[in-house]
C-alpha cells in the first residue's frame, strides 16, 4: 500500500523483500534498521534470524 505505513508483527518469520524499512527489535530497542539487502549484507541478527529459518 503506497503511503501507509505498516507494522508486521510475526512469530516465525517473514521475508518483506519490498518493505521500505525493517526494524529488528531485541529485548525492547532497535538493534537494526534497513532494507533486506542491507540488513543481509551486514551479515548481524537479522541475517541469523534469515538464516536460521532456511
Amino acid at each position: 500500500m503506497k503511503g501507509a505505513r505498516s507494522i508486521l508483527l510475526w512469530p516465525g518469520f517473514l521475508y518483506r523483500y519490498d518493505a521500505d524499512t525493517i526494524m529488528v527489535i531485541q529485548q525492547g530497542e532497535i538493534a537494526e534498521e534497513g532494507i533486506y539487502h542491507q540488513l543481509i549484507s551486514k551479515k548481524g541478527i537479522y541475517y541469523k534470524m534469515i538464516r536460521n529459518q532456511i
